[in-house]
């Protein structure tokens, strides 16, 4: 979701083909999640606060990885497109 919009991108004929080879939880839909499909993976701010200390860079926002991980996916030559997932993964459901 982006400005209280939800954004739906369809998958490609080779991510529906990936997503129907993964193991189902029997809990829920999700599929990026840490309670067996019931919520989407979440706990980001606890996360960043982990890198944060073992790190001891604290200059930065999870958005700001957001766009390291796209500029070095352009890097490889993926496109755009494949590149979305990275994003909006933690509300995808299959």
């Amino acid at each position: 979701m982006k400005g209280g919009e939800e954004h739906v991108v369809p998958p490609t004929p080779a991510a529906v083909a990936l997503l129907e080879g993964l193991p189902r939880f029997e809990g829920g839909d999700f599929i990026l999640t840490t309670t067996a499909g019931r919520r989407p993976v979440s706990g980001f701010s606890k996360a960043k606060a982990r890198l944060d200390e073992l790190s001891g860079v604290t200059d930065y926002t999870i958005h700001d990885l957001w766009r390291t991980t796209r500029t070095g996916l352009s890097v490889t030559g993926a496109t755009p497109c494949c590149c979305v997932p990275t994003r909006s993964s933690r509300t995808a459901r299959w």
